[in-house]
């Protein structure tokens, strides 16, 4: 929600909100993805049997956004990760990320 901090104790805005729920929808439709981690979000989104894929994505949904009113550019960052282990019954952190996923693309797309 607007005004909250997110995990990295910056202050959500409106935008920030809104971009994440678009990221999550649409990762979560896609029937691509397994886990959805944001930097908006205190825990990792596990998708539902009925959607779920095999990719893991972990992602800033709007990087730069505290600086918007500054006029500089900001972009989504992510990265793609291959689940190789189930996660069922498994707590996600992301220190051990490392042992569940194997990973297949980093990246970032700008938006002007």
């Amino acid at each position: 929600m607007a005004g909250d901090t997110n995990v990295q104790g910056e202050e959500q805005k409106k935008l920030d909100v809104l971009s994440n729920e678009i990221m999550v929808n649409s990762l979560r439709a896609s029937g691509k993805t397994a886990v959805l981690i944001s930097e908006e979000l205190d825990q990792a989104v596990i998708i539902e049997d009925k959607y779920k894929g095999k990719y893991c994505v972990v992602f800033d949904p709007l990087d730069g956004s505290s600086n918007i009113d500054a006029g500089v550019n900001v972009g989504t960052i992510f990265g793609v990760y291959q689940v190789v282990r189930n996660l069922i019954g498994w707590q996600l952190h992301m220190r051990r990320a490392h042992l569940a996923f194997q990973t297949i693309a980093p990246g970032i797309a700008g938006h002007n």
